[in-house]
């Protein structure tokens, strides 16, 4: 976790953002300016490891990093071995899941803030 992180729960984080329940588990917020018919928004999602991590099926690409709390891991199935990437809180390391990959997030501990860019989640809008 980063500096100070473990002094806030996934619960503190969610209700200091204004983050509602994500139909997936875990919480969102669209950031504010983005538009609902956009080919691209960016949100934040308060990913818990309570939750089972599910494989979902890629219908465009993706990008994912860590703002806050634990490290968050990307898994990335294409086919061939499962790849993996990391992004630990506050690094500004984006990862990509492409178009037509099969993917889950695995965060490293307790929670993670994560920042999404793609197209709007079909589960949320």
């Amino acid at each position: 976790m980063s500096d100070g992180d473990d002094d806030f729960t996934a619960d503190e984080v969610a209700m200091n953002l204004g983050l509602a329940p994500h139909p997936a588990g875990g919480f969102y917020r669209i950031l504010p300016g983005q538009e609902a018919d956009a080919e691209k928004i960016a949100s934040y999602r308060l990913i818990c490891a309570d939750q089972d991590p599910q494989w979902v099926p890629m219908d465009g690409e993706e990008m994912w990093t860590a703002y806050m709390g634990a490290a968050l891991v990307l898994e990335i199935a294409t086919g061939g071995p499962v790849m993996r990437e990391a992004s630990k809180a506050g690094d500004g390391h984006w990862m990509t899941a492409p178009s037509g990959a099969w993917v889950r997030l695995v965060p490293q501990g307790p929670w993670t803030l994560a920042g999404r860019i793609a197209k709007p989640d079909p589960l949320v809008h």
